[in-house]
């Protein structure tokens, strides 16, 4: 049964081929769980053609979005996940206002998931996914304690990581983050410092890789 699904857009990210967008739903005057729209392609991206807008735009951070939809179809850890009707344009209905920005924050009291784990470039940055699968949640909100943008080049490939703490604990993360992705391509390697207080994070889980599942910084909010 088709369906639609309206949400402040929280995330607008890189994933394989194409993009990870998530966001809070809308309900009446109070915004409620995560969404995560999905295609039907293996690892669930959404293509630019299948998120846009009949003007030709494209959803941004904090852009309100009603999305067609045909299932809720969730997978393990990443319970968010309702497949998109892919023969309907989504619709921009609003914008949120900086100001609102604090009321989604997620009430983050101990570890971002599973810590413990991490591979050879991060920090806390990934999870066994037998035990990743047993998580009832993928995608948070958060404002970070501390926070750097770190790029790091390798055999001539640039990534841009984030280091930051939380709750006394440190991670640091891939950053997915599109713009985030083009506005630092082509700095310096080494450390940039970002103003943590007026930065808001979307923390994701992205798809299994080699036996782990690693967390993702999806979107940095300035404000």
């Amino acid at each position: 049964m088709r369906y639609t699904k309206k949400i402040i857009c929280l995330a607008n990210s890189r994933k394989t081929s194409g993009r990870c967008i998530a966001g809070k739903e809308v309900i009446s005057d109070r915004y409620g769980d995560w969404i995560r729209p999905i295609s039907g392609r293996p690892n669930g991206e959404i293509s630019e053609s299948e998120s846009r807008f009949q003007d030709g735009e494209y959803p941004q951070i904090l852009d309100i979005v009603t999305i067609p939809l045909i299932e809720y179809k969730p997978s393990h850890y990443q319970r968010e996940n309702h497949l998109i009707d892919d023969e309907c344009y989504w619709q921009k209905v609003g914008t949120l206002a900086f100001s609102e920005l604090p009321n989604l924050v997620d009430n983050v009291t101990g570890d971002l998931w599973i810590n413990g784990c991490s591979s050879s470039n991060g920090e806390n940055d990934r999870m066994p996914e037998n035990l990743a699968n047993n998580l009832t949640s993928s995608l948070l909100l958060i404002r970070p304690t501390t926070a750097v943008l770190y790029v790091t080049e390798q055999n001539g490939k640039r990534q841009i990581r984030c280091i930051f703490t939380l709750n006394y604990r440190q991670y640091n993360l891939v950053v997915t983050d599109l713009e985030i992705e083009q506005m630092y391509r082509n700095k310096p390697v080494g450390e940039h410092k970002i103003h943590t207080s007026r930065v808001t994070m979307c923390i994701s889980i992205g798809e299994p890789f080699q036996g782990y599942c690693y967390k993702l910084v999806a979107a940095i909010i300035y404000n």
